[in-house]
């Protein structure tokens, strides 16, 4: 008789079974680093037609601690190249190409903001420096940096008025060279 309520239980318990099962494969992939075939466990058993919460939640979670993971070796090597102090070069090797990635998965995640705050720091610190240094040029190439890198308009603003000040400071200091 398929409508007993013993075969109810026991096909529920079967279910839950195979469920455990599933989720222990997952986990076991996904421990081993192997995040792909933990996704792909859980999508042939949603596909088979186990529409278990369970294992979607499972899915999610395997899927989410992926992208915490990328997103936290993105930040390690835009730490490093902040340290050895490529801000913005080279091409797709940089402090701002790493801290782009880890913003374009986790946009909202508090150490990715940090980070591209220390850029954005260091960068305006290497505009004030080719400052100091008269070297309006360099702080030019640093200011377009800074821009595209996210630091405020205002600040931004601000620098390029102190390079046109350094300019003409130049200008002024040659002409009275010249005159002389």
């Amino acid at each position: 008789n398929p409508n007993h309520v013993r075969v109810a239980f026991l096909t529920a318990q079967i279910g839950k079974e195979r469920e455990r099962a599933l989720l222990a494969q997952a986990r076991s992939a996904a421990s081993r680093g192997n995040v792909q075939q933990a996704i792909a466990v859980l999508d042939r058993a949603s596909i088979a037609g186990s529409n278990s919460p369970v294992v979607a939640d499972a899915r999610n979670d395997i899927a989410q601690r992926n992208v915490d993971n990328r997103v936290s070796e993105f930040l390690r090597r835009a730490n490093e190249r902040l340290r050895q102090g490529a801000l913005v070069e080279p091409a797709q090797n940089n402090a701002r190409f790493f801290i782009e990635s880890a913003r374009a998965l986790s946009p909202n995640q508090a150490e990715v903001r940090t980070t591209q705050k220390l850029l954005t720091d260091r960068i305006v610190a290497q505009v004030r420096t080719s400052i100091a240094n008269s070297n309006a040029d360099e702080a030019d190439r640093w200011i377009v940096a800074a821009s595209d890198t996210g630091v405020p308009r205002e600040d931004v603003t601000a620098l390029t008025r102190e390079v046109q000040r350094l300019r003409i400071a130049t200008r002024a200091d040659s002409m009275a060279k010249l005159s002389q």
